[in-house]
């Protein structure tokens, strides 16, 4: 399952990084040109310019959010909302989307409501990654899941349009997850990468008939270590109006080495100051410094704008899992293992004590402990 994801660049910066990828991005005019209207005999706007009035920086895309997608068809951005809404609804605020966000791929041949996505309206979803809760008993534990290079994601995604609403919606495919990710949870959206067999496949537009045997054996996710990492998160991304950037920020200092997106804004910082003089590419500590005085600026946003409560913030600080554990997911499971069902129990008979042991008498005075 994928519930909330990160995109954490803003539009005007989506073109750029596609071209990393070599992957062509088209301005409107040629995406109208390349446009596959005969599909469906509808009219595809050419939703595909890039602005960065369209869409800012979000670190906690939820369901019935616009995001952005990459088509397979016009091969450009478009911003999309998300939780699939099929051509053939008559109202569209009547239609329970929060059902429609994932499309299961064992699914995708055996349901109305996705075979004519999949043969013809397929994309890929644009990402910096996504979210997935832990859960045991009724406690549910965040982990942020994104690409160890730091590198915009791809996730196999299908798009519908509304046209008498013109309205563009999309979903997020998943599927049976791989082994290592088992105690994290059961799915997994299904990651594309640029250039690999899936990804040619899943976006050629000439390819119109699938099988589920193809469509399983062709967008399987597995987990690749040497591509993919993850590490606990605040609990604050379980609330959809925190949109900042210390969602996505290990909780746990020992993978603080993992935050892949600030060795980007460094990169950024140097390139864009040295002309000033601020700092020279080798410049670390003129680095560091300006990277600690963007992030107190931006700290001191998102805490103005999401403005949370200062018990939920406790709950970050959390005491440290040992850091010789191994990895996140065998140091979880040795935590579960070591944990006690008494520890609440002593702890209210600690707390009970402690407040018998408190009580004054009648002229104001402490009484003592026996």
């Amino acid at each position: 399952m994928c519930g909330r994801f990160a995109l954490a660049y803003d539009s005007g910066d989506l073109p750029g990084l596609l071209g990393e990828w070599n992957l062509p991005v088209h301005t409107p005019n040629d995406a109208s040109s390349n446009d596959q209207r005969s599909l469906d005999e509808e009219d595809t706007k050419g939703q595909a310019a890039v602005s960065e009035e369209i869409f800012k920086a979000s670190y906690n895309v939820s369901p019935t959010n616009y995001s952005a997608v990459y088509r397979a068809d016009t091969k450009a951005i478009q911003f999309m909302r998300w939780g699939l809404v099929p051509f053939w609804t008559k109202d569209s605020s009547q239609f329970k989307t929060y059902r429609t966000f994932n499309a299961r791929l064992e699914n995708l041949q055996q349901s109305k409501m996705w075979i004519r996505p999949c043969e013809k309206k397929r994309c890929a979803v644009l990402m910096s990654g996504y979210f997935e809760w832990k859960t045991v008993g009724k406690k549910k534990t965040p982990y942020f899941i994104s690409r160890r290079d730091g590198r915009l994601m791809f996730v196999a995604g299908m798009y519908d349009y509304v046209e008498k609403e013109d309205l563009y919606t999309f979903t997020i495919i998943t599927a049976q997850g791989p082994k290592e990710l088992k105690w994290l949870h059961e799915r997994m959206p299904c990651v594309l990468e640029p250039g690999s067999k899936s990804w040619d496949e899943w976006m050629d537009v000439d390819k119109t008939e699938w099988s589920t045997e193809e469509l399983v054996k062709l967008l399987n996710p597995g987990y690749d270590e040497s591509k993919l990492q993850f590490y606990q998160v605040t609990d604050d991304v379980g609330k959809t109006t925190n949109t900042g950037e210390r969602l996505i920020r290990p909780l746990l200092k020992e993978d603080s080495d993992m935050f892949s997106v600030k060795k980007e804004r460094k990169e950024v910082l140097l390139e864009s100051d040295n002309d000033e003089g601020i700092a020279d590419k080798d410049d670390d500590a003129g680095a560091d410094e300006l990277i600690k005085r963007e992030d107190d600026r931006k700290e001191k946003k998102d805490l103005k704008e999401n403005s949370y409560d200062q018990s939920a913030k406790k709950k970050e600080y959390k005491k440290p899992i040992p850091s010789d554990g191994g990895s996140v997911g065998i140091r979880v499971m040795k935590e579960e293992a070591n944990e006690s069902p008494e520890e609440g129990g002593s702890e209210k008979k600690r707390n009970i004590v402690d407040m018998l042991g408190n009580q004054k008498d009648s002229r104001g005075r402490k009484k003592l402990k026996k």
